[in-house]
């Protein structure tokens, strides 16, 4: 059963769900001019809630973690198309100890060059799937807050006493993906 979340609120995940599927999608907005990409990353956070390496940044770019614990599915520059338009798959089993949270950022790539924000994206939406037993567990739709950022710290997967849970967060931010990534350490 998918909990719904709103900007704050958090799911629990249990202990039994260890493979999951963080799913970003979005729908392009009518008539916008240039076409637009968004991008999901991952930051793979310590207790100090920074990086422990530059490795520890999954994107299109570095599509999986030292460990495997984080693979990016691929780069969709279209958003066109029902479903996940990218993902991040994430194996809890794989995730080193001193690993407190996973978080997951959504970027519009040339963002400022294009002078585009997240208010020409439509149904833009962050889930968090069971990969094992194909259910989805937690769902954040995007409201009209970050309407004018061109970044966007979607969620959190954070530990949870001997599991894990799903944090919306859905702050928007003006920095691009080199921006986000300095100041989480890298």
């Amino acid at each position: 059963m998918t909990v719904s979340l709103v900007k704050g609120e958090k799911a629990t995940l249990g202990i039994t769900a260890s493979k999951l599927r963080i799913g970003l999608g979005w729908n392009p907005r009518v008539n916008v001019g240039e076409e637009f990409d968004l991008d999901v990353s991952c930051f793979i956070l310590g207790a100090d809630d920074k990086v422990r390496s530059p490795q520890d940044v999954v994107f299109y770019n570095r599509p999986e973690s030292p460990r495997g614990s984080v693979k990016h599915s691929g780069d969709n520059q279209t958003g066109e198309g029902g479903g996940d338009d990218e993902a991040i798959l994430v194996d809890l089993t794989l995730v080193p100890d001193d690993v407190k949270q996973l978080v997951f950022v959504a970027t519009i790539h040339k963002a400022l060059e294009r002078r585009q924000n997240f208010g020409i994206v439509d149904d833009a939406y962050m889930r968090v799937v069971d990969r094992d037993a194909n259910e989805e567990l937690a769902r954040f739709d995007l409201s009209e807050d970050a309407c004018v950022e061109r970044s966007l710290v979607f969620g959190a997967l954070v530990r949870d006493g001997d599991g894990w849970a799903f944090r919306a967060i859905g702050k928007g931010v003006e920095s691009e993906l080199p921006e986000i990534a300095r100041s989480l350490g890298v």
